[in-house]
């Protein structure tokens, strides 16, 4: 009798991890992702093979490029796909018929994240046959490959563990998201990030701080999946099963066991959890939205989505007063710390218009798109162009603060001390953003969220793959047409920018039928 209950609960415990993976099992989008990761791990292997013959290590360099690329996929892509788990339960209200349904807490926990974590894992692990292909290639052992797949599994439960963490005590799913990122880049950079920060003279001078900061540094340390790649692809003798995978898997325990035992609490009254606008009913303006533009769709855009008026100058005095906070206290914050205040405000506010320009772009027809009305918004007489054309106006009108806030900063700090490398390489920075803005707009119209991470994602690989190949194809036709070295002006990027601008072109064609099979699905 005993062993039959025993089964009873381990059934209803794993009926719904079960039921997950059954589901997933037949999802299309996993099947479409392991072909691509297929066919991602072929050209990179492909790549390695006709580069073997020229540069000595290719296998070590193809592990080092794939550990680097399934880093970062983690942390950006699977940060989306981990810190969803339980809020889009709350944001859809369903999480109270799980319960309803006979589902214990631990059972919803696995169910809804080891399900995840497990289906990553396989993704992950058909990379593994062709990792052992760059032992054949040279420069890497098998139990490198191995210890390299064991330290990126470990970092990726730890990743699914702190999506589920805050996803449970996040009432919204882009905060969840938000905190499982940013957590997830203190794990890799954190002990480079608290080192620079120990290096400051002011810190320097305070024992307890420096204490606690060299101990938070030391913990980094082990658990950091960056130096534990780098420590396993360097050196043969490494241990496979080193301390980071010891650390990950406990930390990864004592989120599990956390969220259950927090399971209840943050979960009751989410049942009826509505979609809170992105303003407070009270929105700061200091003008009324009472008068609608003769552009309809721009008044909209601008004050809704955006704040209006109010947001519009408050934003420009907070930045103004950085920058003239920034100018104020240049000595003495270069005294304490040897740095220039002036440069990190001038970063500052480059990154917030960087970050506003991809809230925009996945807001253009998102914000639409999610809310179901997107079909309605196709009926007005208007021209497609027409719409884009308005939408982008109100983007530009929004950008005006964080924009001018970073040509002052930047004309404040100096051009030279920001920014010293090629023209070029910040000309392809600036067409990566267009790219993937591109990107992000697309993506917006496919999911109902991460269009931001899936973008971010999609440049990542493509960048791993192209670039390496567009430079090798120019260096092969530089050496076959005996082309002078000296061609290094901006002809030598016309490659680059010709897949630039074929991609901006042909993700354009496809936001267009996506928009367009978006409004005919709901009138249909």
């Amino acid at each position: 009798m005993t062993d039959l209950t025993s089964l009873v609960f381990f059934m209803k415990l794993l009926a719904l991890l079960s039921h997950t993976l059954a589901h997933q099992a037949r999802c299309p989008v996993a099947h479409r992702l392991r072909i691509g990761n297929l066919l991602l791990m072929t050209l990179i292997v492909a790549m390695a093979h006709f580069t073997a013959s020229i540069y000595e290590g290719v296998g070590r360099e193809m592990i080092r490029l794939l550990s680097g690329l399934d880093m970062l996929l983690i942390v950006v892509a699977g940060s989306s796909h981990f810190g969803s788990v339980i809020t889009e339960e709350k944001e859809q209200g369903t999480l109270g018929l799980l319960k309803l349904a006979g589902f214990s807490n631990l059972g919803l926990l696995l169910g809804k994240s080891a399900a995840r974590v497990l289906s990553v894992l396989l993704i992950f692990l058909l990379q593994l046959p062709f990792a052992f292909l760059g032992v054949m290639l040279g420069g890497v052992s098998p139990g490198q490959v191995i210890a390299v797949f064991l330290a990126l599994a470990a970092f990726m439960i730890l990743v699914g563990n702190l999506g589920l963490f805050f996803s449970l005590v996040c009432r919204r799913n882009s905060l969840a998201v938000s905190l499982t990122t940013l957590t997830g880049m203190l794990v890799i950079w954190g002990d480079s990030i608290i080192g620079f920060i120990l290096t400051a003279g002011h810190t320097r001078r305070m024992l307890w701080v420096t204490g606690a900061l060299q101990w938070i540094e030391s913990q980094l340390n082990v658990i950091s999946i960056d130096d534990r790649l780098r420590a396993i692809i360097m050196f043969r003798g490494v241990d496979i099963l080193g301390p980071q995978i010891g650390q990950s898997l406990g930390l990864s325990v004592g989120l599990f066991l956390g969220a259950w035992a927090l399971f209840d609490r943050f979960t009751e009254g989410t049942e009826s959890v509505e979609r809170e606008p992105r303003l407070s009913p009270r929105r700061w303006r200091l003008w009324g939205t009472t008068h609608v533009w003769k552009n309809a769709i721009a008044w909209k855009d601008f004050h809704f989505p955006s704040g209006g008026w109010g947001i519009w100058l408050a934003k420009g005095l907070v930045l103004a007063g950085a920058i003239m906070a920034g100018m104020a206290f240049e000595a003495q914050y270069k005294a304490m710390t040897g740095s220039q205040l002036r440069e990190i405000v001038a970063y500052g506010c480059v990154g917030l218009m960087i970050i506003e320009i991809l809230q925009l772009a996945g807001n253009l027809f998102g914000e639409e798109y999610h809310s179901g009305t997107l079909p309605n918004l196709l009926l007005i007489p208007q021209s497609l162009s027409q719409m884009v054309f308005s939408k982008l106006w109100a983007g530009a009108l929004h950008l005006i603060p964080s924009s001018v806030a970073a040509l002052a900063a930047i004309g404040v700090a100096g051009k030279e001390q920001l920014y010293s490398g090629p023209q070029m390489r910040l000309l392809a920075w600036t067409a990566g953003l267009i790219l993937l803005c591109h990107l992000t707009v697309f993506y917006s119209l496919q999911v109902k969220r991460g269009a931001l991470a899936m973008a971010c994602a999609t440049l990542i690989v493509a960048g791993a793959v192209l670039l390496p190949s567009l430079a090798m194809a120019t260096q092969m036709l530089l050496a076959d047409q005996q082309i002078p070295r000296s061609f290094q002006g901006p002809e030598a990027w016309a490659p680059l920018a010709y897949i630039a601008i074929m991609g901006c072109g042909g993700l354009q064609f496809a936001t267009v039928m996506a928009i367009h099979r978006a409004g005919e699905e709901g009138v249909s």
